[in-house]
């Protein structure tokens, strides 16, 4: 049943076809929704070859293997995150 009811949920936050608006909101949302690709909103990077230096504190920093959590006990520095 849980499930049933996160799924209406989800179904009324986002639009439905040719809509702006969803139908069930978060406060403090106003706006027409505007589709965006991910690289629009974010920065990704290749790990192998780009990972910052790792510190006890500071910005979390989240990979594939966590984003569904989104919890880590990663964090780099605000300068690094601005980078």
């Amino acid at each position: 049943m849980l499930k049933e009811q996160k799924k209406g949920y989800l179904q009324k936050m986002f639009p439905k076809n040719g809509a702006k608006v969803p139908e069930l909101r978060f406060e403090g949302f106003a706006d027409d929704w505007e589709q965006r690709k991910l690289n629009e909103v974010s920065d990704i990077y290749d790990g192998t070859h780009q990972t910052p230096k790792y510190q006890d504190n500071g910005v979390m920093f989240l990979s594939v293997e966590n984003i569904k959590t989104l919890t880590s006990n990663k964090f780099i520095s605000r300068e690094a995150f601005v980078r």
